[in-house]
């Protein structure tokens, strides 16, 4: 009732300001305002990604079955989408992810835990993709959609590495799906990028 009450003409009126908001979210898991792009649910901020750490032609590799907008982001941009699969039993050996990891991937998308299988990685497990990545210069994104639900977060290894970012979203412990908030996290100059793409005022007001 009184965040209703503020909900005012005046409010629907004017164009959202983000920077409150972001101030109180960077504050909240211990990053600064420039380590974050505020995006439209965090499918805006993995399709901003795909588009601006991959080429034209290029290949992102992810796990298969997962997160189904990978592939429908690499479709729209001309991407390459490449799949580890699971086995029969639903398990993932990461070693077979770090074995696809060449000089062709641009980039990796790890969604943890994930969805739909529910697995999860381990600290160690993210340590030998992060390497591999670093080795063959291509760009991780991991997408914490429902780290709520597993008592790890790998948000350090965007803050503490080059071409990482994590995403984040309001959509599912929250349960603010429709009021479409997510945020981009990592190092200041990737995340600008980022910011290049979004459209001004892509967050809504509430």
């Amino acid at each position: 009732d009184e965040v209703l009450s503020k909900v005012t003409p005046e409010f629907v009126a004017k164009y959202p300001e983000q920077l409150e908001f972001t101030r109180k979210l960077a504050k909240f898991i211990g990053v600064e305002v420039e380590n974050i792009c505020l995006v439209n649910g965090s499918a805006e901020g993995i399709r901003y990604i795909i588009q601006a750490y991959s080429r034209p032609g290029g290949k992102v590799l992810s796990v298969s079955p997962s997160y189904a907008m990978y592939d429908v982001y690499c479709n729209m941009y001309g991407r390459q989408s490449v799949h580890v699969n699971y086995d029969d039993n639903l398990e993932m050996d990461v070693e077979n992810i770090v074995d696809s990891i060449d000089d062709d991937i641009d980039l990796v998308i790890i969604l943890n835990p994930n969805n739909p299988v529910g697995d999860v990685y381990t600290y160690e497990e993210m340590d030998k993709i992060v390497a591999a990545c670093k080795e063959h210069e291509c760009t991780l994104l991991i997408d914490e959609a429902y780290f709520y639900f597993y008592p790890n977060s790998f948000i350090r290894y965007a803050m503490e590495n080059e071409h990482v970012l994590l995403t984040r979203t309001f959509s599912k412990v929250f349960s603010l799906a429709g009021a479409r908030l997510g945020y981009v996290v990592g190092q200041k100059e990737y995340v600008e990028i980022v910011q290049k793409l979004a459209t001004p005022h892509n967050i809504n007001a509430f």
